[in-house]
């Protein structure tokens, strides 16, 4: 019998790994948008922090637990993986998804074109940038675009892996099938498209059936916000993981804020109960005050108030409240139906799993609540604040079939017939893509309607917050950040 090779990745180096593939675009964003006697400490601090968690947790370890899987295993993940990226258009590899991909290539080329931090005249660029700052600086670097296009490939293919290995770190043990949920895992977006009575589009985009929010497939979220997916479910992992260790979840979300501030609040109070947690489990009430106001806890608040002052400069994330939807009979009903379809459907088979399961109740609690929170005119904080919550249910359902033969007949029957309904909607995104991909030539790959993101009218202020340098009453906090100094011609009123 021929002898296994097996690859062993200690849990500690990927938890550094993991740590420090989030930290980068927060450093690029510190050392080039705000001050330097403000961000360059901030940055040393925050960049040397995962170490020093490291060894205060287990200064003189005896032995590393691993991740461990074959090399055909390895291998055959990152074929896969890979392939799974390309396919997404992060790059210009393969035909685009029209939309998204016109204002996500628009910000990249603003942030490779123009110097930090981006601003046109007294419009700034106002928008979570970090999944582009690594690639950018490479197109910088090497004075060539296709570089930057080719590094946010690298980029999203090194997150995918670092999220995948979390996850296996998470189950337990690794089998090739861990691949069919991490990538297909979805709702029953066909059975809500036939519930809820709305047509099917003619691109087959079926995750818009709500009014609520559109809670997507894994696929989806990869295919079109990618920048904000791949560092959510990096982190959502990292916490799941590590939590409960000193520092960790707040150092994550800190440096999650630039990349997924969204995410953020989907992660929030569950990385707060863990804190809490330990605070409470230390024992006496000055223990539990020293835990909950470590310096790592302290020193990831501080980092992460220059990224929520930037992202306030927009008036678009004004936010409010409204129950609204639950006063009418179609609202109570679109409210039921969003949860049953995209989480709900899966329970009776995870039931074992989550009915102890408080990270569940927690992350489920906080998209639920926050399907009622609006921010501008958008759905775009409904639906992205659900993404922790959205690789949760993934980890569980690799959970679940990592002992599927012992489930009953009858239940795997079950459990694969709503997969079979689940995976219509990851299958329909990458159909579109091979099929166009095929049917088009190259020069038609890339998604672009306009060069800037300035130039745009369309969902501006999803992106620039207009007049922010040049307002008679501009906003004390812009002096946080290296943004130039109007000038006279600038400062005139315009006629």
């Amino acid at each position: 019998m021929k002898k296994q090779c097996y690859i062993n990745i200690g849990k500690d180096g990927l938890l550094l790994v993991a740590l420090y593939y989030l930290y980068i675009p927060l450093s690029i964003f510190l050392c080039s948008w705000v001050k330097v006697w403000i961000g360059l400490p901030l940055a040393l601090l925050l960049g040397a922090c995962p170490v020093w968690l490291r060894r205060k947790s287990d200064p003189h370890p005896t032995q590393t637990p691993c991740v461990s899987m074959t090399r055909k295993q390895f291998y055959v993940s990152v074929a896969v993986l890979l392939t799974w990226v390309v396919l997404s258009g992060i790059g210009g590899y393969v035909w685009q998804n029209r939309w998204d991909h016109f204002f996500r290539n628009a910000v990249f080329n603003d942030l490779v074109n123009r110097p930090w931090p981006v601003a046109d005249g007294g419009n700034i660029l106002t928008y979570y940038i970090g999944f582009w700052l690594p690639p950018a600086v490479a197109a910088k670097m090497a004075g060539a675009m296709w570089v930057g296009r080719l590094c946010q490939l690298l980029y999203a293919i090194t997150g995918i892996l670092l999220a995948f290995l979390l996850t296996v770190e998470k189950v337990g043990n690794m089998k090739l099938r861990y691949l069919l949920p991490f990538i297909f895992f979805s709702g029953l977006d066909i059975a809500g498209i036939f519930l809820s009575g709305i047509s099917i589009r003619h691109d087959f985009h079926i995750e818009l059936w709500s009014p609520l929010a559109f809670w997507e497939s894994n696929t989806t979220l990869l295919f079109w916000v990618y920048n904000q997916a791949v560092p959510s479910w990096v982190a959502t992992m990292i916490v799941l993981n590590r939590g409960s260790q000193k520092g960790i979840a707040a150092l994550t979300l800190c440096f999650l804020t630039i990349s997924a501030p969204f995410s953020v609040v989907g992660l929030f109070p569950l990385a707060l109960f863990y804190i809490i947690r330990t605070s409470v489990l230390s024992g006496t009430w000055s223990a539990g005050l020293k835990l909950f106001f470590t310096p790592a806890n302290i020193l990831s608040l501080l980092g992460a108030l220059p990224v929520m002052i930037y992202f306030l400069l927009n008036r678009q994330t004004e936010t409010h409240i409204s129950f609204s939807a639950l006063t009418t009979l179609t609202g109570v009903k679109d409210f039921f139906l969003i949860i049953l379809i995209e989480v709900l459907v899966f329970v009776p088979f995870l039931y074992r799993q989550l009915k102890r399961n408080t990270e569940f109740y927690i992350l489920f609690l906080t998209s639920l609540l926050c399907l009622f929170i609006h921010m501008g005119s958008y759905n775009d904080f409904n639906s992205r604040v659900e993404l922790p919550l959205n690789f949760f249910m993934t980890t569980q359902i690799m959970i679940y079939i990592s002992h599927f033969k012992r489930q009953r007949p009858l239940t795997r029957i079950c459990f694969l017939m709503v997969s079979l309904l689940a995976v219509i909607t990851p299958v329909l995104e990458m159909s579109r893509v091979i099929y166009l991909t095929i049917r088009l030539p190259r020069v038609q790959y890339f998604s672009v309607e306009k060069e800037s993101i300035f130039e745009f009218e369309l969902l501006r202020n999803n992106f620039v917050a207009d007049s922010v340098i040049t307002r008679s009453d501009p906003p004390a906090e812009i002096m946080l950040f290296n943004y130039p100094q109007p000038t006279e011609k600038d400062s005139e009123p315009t006629p």
